[in-house]
């Protein structure tokens, strides 16, 4: 998974973002997006102190939700 290109992507749509532990931010992208930031599409995922879901809304778009979970 590319986290740079994920926060490259999140930064771009609004120009950066702070988790605080416990809070999630929540973007929509499309199919292509996902694919090019994680290299497939996941349900779930913990990395880097950030639990990552993404759940399908239609053929293609995606609400992916990051939740920092550390401290």
């Amino acid at each position: 998974m590319e986290l740079r290109s994920f926060a490259q992507v999140l930064a771009s749509k609004q120009g950066g973002i702070y988790l605080k532990p416990g809070k999630s931010y929540r973007r929509v992208l499309t199919h292509q997006e996902v694919v090019e930031i994680f290299g497939e599409v996941p349900e779930y995922s913990i990395r880097y102190g950030l639990s990552i879901s993404v759940n399908k809304l239609s053929e293609d778009s995606y609400e992916v939700i990051v939740k920092r979970t550390g401290g």
